[in-house]
C-alpha cells in the first residue's frame, strides 16, 4: 500500500490538477499541473517513502515506520491545505469571464488517493509492525 501510494503521488505530479473553463474554452492560464501548483513537493516525499517503506515493512524498523507516517502526513497536508482550496477557484479568469467555472481534474484525485494510501499504509505498518 505504501509503495502504491508513493507511485501515485509521483504520477500525480505530472497530471492536471484543475481546469477553468470560460464558456466552451480553457483560457490561457486556465489549468495547472499538480506539481506546478505546489512546486513539486510531492516528488521528494514519494521518493523518500520508498526506502522508508521497505525498511519499515521488510526490516521492521520503528524509525522507518514513523518516517513513513510523517511523509504520508506531509502528503495529506499538501493535498488538503495547498491544493484543495484552489481546485474550485476561478481567480482572475472568473473576474474576466462571467461564466467561468473551475473543476478538479484527474491529478487531484490521483494525488488524493496516493496520499490516502500512503497514510493508511503507514498506520497499518505501525500497527502490524514486527517486534
Amino acid at each position: 500500500m505504501l509503495l502504491l501510494g508513493a507511485a501515485l503521488l509521483m504520477l500525480a505530479e505530472f497530471l492536471t490538477l484543475y481546469e477553468i473553463r470560460a464558456a466552451m474554452a480553457v483560457p490561457e492560464g486556465g489549468s495547472s499541473s499538480v506539481g506546478a501548483h505546489h512546486s513539486y513537493a510531492l516528488a521528494p516525499i514519494a521518493i523518500l517513502l520508498v526506502p522508508m517503506a521497505l525498511g519499515a515493512v521488510r526490516g521492521g524498523s520503528l524509525p522507518a515506520a514513523l518516517a513513513t507516517l510523517a511523509l504520508a502526513l506531509a502528503a495529506v497536508a499538501i493535498t488538503l491545505l495547498v491544493d484543495l482550496p484552489d481546485v474550485n477557484e476561478t481567480g482572475l479568469i472568473g473576474e474576466a469571464y462571467e461564466q467561468a467555472e473551475a473543476r478538479p481534474r484527474v491529478g487531484f484525485y490521483v494525488e488524493t488517493l496516493g496520499a490516502t494510501l500512503a497514510f493508511v499504509g503507514a498506520v497499518l505498518t505501525l500497527v502490524l509492525r514486527r517486534r
